[in-house]
């Protein structure tokens, strides 16, 4: 048996079982620029994302990427966690609401993803202290190719109307995902 295993089988029984499906399922997939989404098989770059300075208690963050598809998707699922609840619109048209902050949030949909440039923004508001997101969109087209996106250095966050390069707090990778949900280590 590999090392892997038996950390996995050790974390389902410190964060049971759906937790741990959905670490396993955020690990598959990466991250890219604004421009033309890469493949689902590029290497992943998933951060936890942030402002670059503390924000006032209630301030509005919201944290936007553009990216541009070359045909209408069949479906779009974005797997979300953030430190304070979060509001998902693409192209101005609501995906959902994530509020329940100690359980990631998965949102499906289609109808708002469009053929061309489009646009996501997470908005949330400031809790006062590290506020952090960490995001992963898959986008399946009809010929079954799957493209993704994903929160990293590339994404701009946007603080008392100025935009500014999102701040990556540190990488999603499976040490933090188990320690973070631990409460051991902040977002």
């Amino acid at each position: 048996m590999t090392l892997r295993y038996h950390f996995l089988q050790s974390a389902t029984a410190i964060l049971g079982l759906p937790m741990l499906v959905f670490l396993l399922a955020f690990e598959s997939h990466g991250a890219k620029a604004a421009e033309d989404l890469p493949l689902n098989t590029a290497p992943s770059k998933l951060s936890w994302i942030g402002s670059a300075q503390p924000l006032a208690k209630d301030a509005t963050l919201v944290f936007e990427r553009e990216f541009q598809l070359a045909n209408a998707p069949v479906v779009v699922r974005i797997k979300l966690m953030s430190s304070a609840p979060c509001t998902v619109t693409l192209n101005g048209e609501s995906v959902g609401e994530h509020s329940d902050v100690k359980w990631p949030k998965v949102f499906e949909f289609k109808k708002q993803a469009v053929k061309g440039v489009n646009k996501l923004r997470l908005e949330t508001k400031s809790s006062g202290g590290a506020d952090s997101l960490v995001m992963s969109m898959l986008v399946a087209d009809m010929d079954g190719t799957r493209r993704r996106l994903e929160t990293d250095g590339a994404w701009s966050v946007v603080v008392n109307g100025k935009a500014e390069p999102a701040k990556v707090l540190h990488d999603y990778t499976l040490h933090h995902r188990a320690m973070f949900l631990c409460g051991c280590v902040p977002p």
